[in-house]
Order: structure tokens, then sequence, then C-alpha cells
């Protein structure tokens, strides 16, 4: 539980309820966060103006193709900025997965928790309406 963001603490605690850390339940809260992340647009959270990637909806509407260095190394960034819960962070791009209307990456890092450390392994898929949608790898 002291993994968990302070805000879910809290409701949970007002809730009466209590619960045992468990290492799934890390990996499916920093997933759940970092799809909100990934999915904010940049200059949109009032909690700081530099949170959240570029506007993804037209990433796909012209003729050359999607600039992926540099989309690799905002998402980068936006992970290894604002999920704390992350040690060492490292995205690699699946050409092989990726296809018409659809980009893919990796996702590899390991937790912070002192309980349960563990390695979390991620994809990372955009979707060609700009949505970024993240599943465990696992």
């Amino acid at each position: 539980m002291a993994n968990e963001r302070l805000l879910k603490r809290l409701a949970l605690w007002q809730q009466g309820k209590k619960t045992n850390p468990d290492s799934f339940e890390l990996v499916d809260s920093i997933i759940s966060d970092l799809t909100k992340l990934l999915n904010s647009r940049r200059g949109n959270v009032l909690i700081d103006e530099s949170m959240g990637l570029d506007d993804l909806r037209s990433l796909f509407n012209g003729h050359g193709s999607p600039d992926l260095e540099g989309l690799q190394e905002q998402m980068l960034f936006q992970i290894a900025q604002f999920e704390p819960r992350l040690i060492k962070p490292v995205l690699s791009y699946d050409e092989e997965s990726s296809g018409f209307g659809e980009l893919r990456w990796r996702l590899v890092a390991n937790t912070a928790s002192e309980v349960f450390p563990q390695e979390l392994a991620a994809n990372i898929k955009i979707d060609i309406n700009g949505k970024v949608l993240i599943s465990s790898a696992l």
C-alpha cells in the first residue's frame, strides 16, 4: 500500500480498507498511471505544464513517417520524470509488431519498491487515433 499514490491511499483509508502490498497491484497501478500520463496532452495538466505528450491525433495524417525517435524520447522523458516508482526505464521500438495505423514500443524497468522489487515489462501501443494503450508484457 505504501507504493500507491497518496490520493489512492487516502481513498482506501476513507473506505476503511487495508491491503497488504501485492506486487501485481503495484504493476497494475504503475501501468494505469502511465496510461493516464501518456494520454495527457502537454500544456493541459495543471500540476506541471511539461507533463504529458504532444497531441498525437495527427500522427498518422501526414505523408511522411512520424518522428519515432523524437516520440520515443518524449515518452521516456515523461516516464523517467513523472513516474518515480520506476528505476532506469528503457524504451525500445518494436518494429515487427508495428503496422499501419499503430506504433508499438516495449518498456522495461525495475520497480523502486523496497518490499517487492521486481522487473516491469509493458507493451506501449499508439493507435491511429493517437490514443496510448499500455498492457503488461508478462
